[in-house]
């Protein structure tokens, strides 16, 4: 009778064991040592139902294998959880979704143009290693862009984007890679000021994506526009050059040109003024082209090159 009841204890002390170690959940133990969580939000205005992916970079800065994690983003924003990045950069992707447009006048949001993008139309951005938020928008494409033009004059990956980031960084005063903007149409009253100024980058990109829309005799902002635009300010210049050899920018259905007369930094100025009580005492960006792309970057900060 007492080996009855020694083995029947015995039965109970193991079910209990085995019933405290599955209410931890699977992999408990190195989950955190595993992965990583990135959140971030994907602006245009910020896009709703785009298909949030991140992957390896290639020694061009060009994507590179399958999806490392993905998401839908609502109202901009997005988590992923992915393996641990060890020190690597890696190339996050906004494909497809919709978005409120910033550049239209009309008051009432419920009432304001909705866009919605293709679903080959991306945007990109870079996710820093050991950082845990990242940005996606116009700004932040035209610095891939702008990195990949700076792989052919550094000696890898890794320095082309210190300098890229740099240049950004030092220019900006903040990171545009991990700051997340404000909604550029209704920036949360308690967001910060950097927050604010980044949505102004933004919103002013806007405008002048709709200025050149309507060079074009067209009705509907389209993302061919975007995407010239975004070509053409790699070299940190608005100005309908792809770079400083006077090479024009070529992308079918533009008429060469578009750009010419459109300044950035007076958009992101209208913007600020057309929306002046949501911006009330934010500071303005500035677009400063030959720090941007010519100054010997100022590295206070670099991701390790091994």
């Amino acid at each position: 009778m007492t080996k009855q009841i020694l083995v029947l204890f015995c039965l109970i002390s193991l079910v209990i064991a085995c019933s405290s170690s599955e209410s931890l959940g699977p992999s408990a133990g190195t989950h955190d040592l595993d992965t990583i969580t990135i959140r971030g939000a994907a602006t245009k205005g910020p896009l709703t139902g785009s298909t949030i992916s991140i992957y390896a970079l290639n020694s061009l800065g060009s994507k590179s294998g399958d999806p490392l994690g993905q998401a839908i983003s609502v109202d901009g924003i997005w988590s992923i959880d992915i393996s641990n990045p060890n020190n690597e950069l890696r190339l996050i992707e906004a494909k497809g979704g919709e978005y409120i447009d910033e550049s239209d006048p009309e008051t009432d949001i419920n009432a304001k143009r909705r866009i919605t993008l293709g679903s080959d139309d991306v945007l990109q951005s870079i996710l820093i290693p050991g950082e845990t938020t990242a940005a996606i928008n116009f700004f932040t494409y035209t610095l891939v862009e702008n990195l990949r033009k700076e792989v052919f004059k550094s000696t890898n990956l890794v320095q082309a984007f210190n300098k890229v980031w740099s240049r950004a960084y030092n220019t900006l005063g903040f990171d545009p890679f991990t700051e997340i903007p404000a909604d550029p149409i209704e920036p949360d009253i308690n967001a910060t000021d950097t927050e604010k100024t980044y949505a102004l980058l933004i919103g002013g990109a806007a405008y002048a994506i709709n200025n050149a829309t309507i060079k074009t005799d067209n009705t509907q902002i389209s993302y061919t526009i975007l995407f010239a635009m975004v070509q053409d300010l790699a070299d940190c210049q608005l100005d309908g050059f792809v770079d400083f050899n006077n090479e024009r920018v070529q992308i079918p259905d533009i008429p060469e040109g578009l750009f010419d007369d459109i300044d950035i930094q007076n958009e992101i100025t209208r913007f600020r003024n057309n929306n002046y009580e949501q911006y009330i005492n934010v500071t303005l960006p500035t677009w400063d082209q030959v720090e941007f792309c010519n100054a010997d970057p100022v590295l206070s900060q670099v991701v390790p090159s091994s």
